[in-house]
């Protein structure tokens, strides 16, 4: 059981973690699987999941051989994921912005519908820490809203529900999800950053990619 300080007044999910995987999971599972195909994990890779949530795709690494951390600020999340992993993974309470992990620790780090969350500043640490705590040839996978136009009727559908369900979560959230897609997403921090994309899948019908980045 990971040491959680359950004193935090500023956790968003304090009243949502409990239905987090009734509401939200479905609509993320056949994202994590589709990763998984993008960029399967070997048995003795180790992985870190920043913004861990409920732990559902740790859950997946650590089924697949590999040792798995997780890594979330919000108590609530962190006590749900405990319950469902019983023990399986490694548990961290921590800032993303500034990670509690050794340099050059892991093979993959990877990031669900999180990033857009995140306030500028802490977008930027996050890839910063990102590119510390990776081995040499570690990758970073990121699964956010593509910011481009969508030109399908279901894909208008969808970027509408995906702003509905923003704005529905708190002004900080929706904020900070409007400067992420007003700012071109994803691309314009692989720009900032100087990472390099290895592969990029569009899924939601235009409106979620699936990305595979590197830091020279």
């Amino acid at each position: 059981m990971p040491r959680i300080d359950k004193s935090i007044s500023s956790d968003p999910y304090r009243k949502f973690a409990g239905w987090y995987d009734t509401l939200v999971e479905p609509f993320l599972k056949n994202l994590r699987t589709e990763a998984e195909k993008i960029l399967p994990t070997r048995n003795d890779s180790r992985v870190l999941d920043v913004g861990c949530g409920t732990g559902s795709h740790l859950g997946r690494y650590a089924r697949d051989g590999a040792t798995a951390f997780g890594l979330d600020r919000s108590p609530s999340m962190l006590t749900e994921a405990a319950k469902k992993l019983s023990g399986r993974c490694c548990l961290t309470q921590g800032d993303a912005g500034r990670m509690p992990f050794r340099s050059g620790a892991f093979d993959l780090v990877q990031i669900t519908m999180a990033l857009h969350e995140m306030a500028p500043a802490l977008r930027s640490a996050m890839l910063d820490e990102s590119r510390r705590v990776l081995a040499n040839g570690g990758r970073l996978l990121v699964i956010d809203y593509a910011w481009g136009p969508v030109r399908s009727k279901v894909g208008r559908i969808l970027r509408w529900l995906s702003f509905s369900v923003e704005f529905i979560a708190g002004d900080a959230h929706y904020k900070n999800y409007r400067q992420f897609m007003s700012n071109r997403g994803l691309e314009n921090l692989v720009a900032r950053h100087h990472l390099k994309v290895f592969r990029q899948v569009d899924t939601w019908y235009g409106n979620i990619t699936i990305t595979v980045v590197g830091f020279p």
